[in-house]
């Protein structure tokens, strides 16, 4: 048995079920039950397969809501992730330019096989 099905009235005489279809592919089964033989007509199940259309597409559409609200959920963490990334690089962009800014204002002495001031040779012993 299906770990879905629920039991339906005890000391059932009568029932009527309808497939629950979505693009031609059953999601479910919807039925209805009676202790009293006979009690169900033709216009009954009519009403009750309209019901279950109805239901099935209600069904289907909870489906694909609760789909994009968790795909939603995952595009706002990617956006967020990619907000502090981007403000990563503006704030290596900026310590760039200083750098870059400082080296060009002090261009004429540096070099990068000039030796730091204040240190002197020292001779080997």
């Amino acid at each position: 048995m299906n770990g879905r099905y629920i039991e339906g009235v005890a000391g059932g005489r009568c029932e009527m079920a309808s497939p629950l279809l979505v693009r031609e592919q059953v999601i479910g089964v919807l039925n209805a039950e009676a202790t009293e033989p006979g009690v169900f007509n033709e216009d009954d199940l009519s009403l009750f397969s309209t019901f279950a259309s109805w239901a099935a597409i209600a069904l289907q559409n909870a489906d694909v809501h609760s789909q994009l609200q968790r795909k939603n959920a995952a595009l706002d963490r990617s956006v967020e992730e990619m907000n502090r990334l981007n403000q990563e690089l503006r704030d290596y962009a900026v310590k760039m330019e200083r750098t870059n800014q400082e080296l060009e204002s002090g261009s004429e002495s540096w070099s990068p096989y000039r030796k730091p001031p204040g240190r002197s040779p020292r001779a080997s012993a």
